[in-house]
């Protein structure tokens, strides 16, 4: 549940325009310039290479990995993520990313 009140957060915010929920921990954002990203958030306080491979589902990879500023956070998890080609932001460097990537 945590993933979609951030999301809605975001939304109210102006910085998405819509999302689509996979699963309570993986959705697909549209931003308003037609982009789109799956972004997948843990419900656990300890962010490991596991989440990682989590996120990197086949059918469903994440572009984002967003976690909270009071999780845990391996570094093996963050150089695997990288190695995925997956982006490990925190929340709020998440919300500075999306005004980015909405211009």
């Amino acid at each position: 549940m945590a993933l979609f009140h951030s999301l809605m957060r975001y939304k109210d915010n102006g910085l998405i325009q819509w999302f689509d929920m996979f699963e309570d921990d993986r959705a697909e954002i549209h931003l308003s310039n037609g982009d789109s990203y799956v972004v997948f958030m843990n419900s656990q306080y300890i962010v490991g290479e596991s989440v990682v491979d989590e996120a990197n589902d086949e059918d469903n990879p994440a572009d984002y990995i967003i976690y909270n500023t009071w999780d845990q956070v391996a570094s093996s998890a963050k150089r695997h993520a990288e190695n995925c080609d997956i982006s490990m932001v925190s929340f709020g460097r998440f919300s500075r990313i999306l005004e980015e990537l909405n211009d």
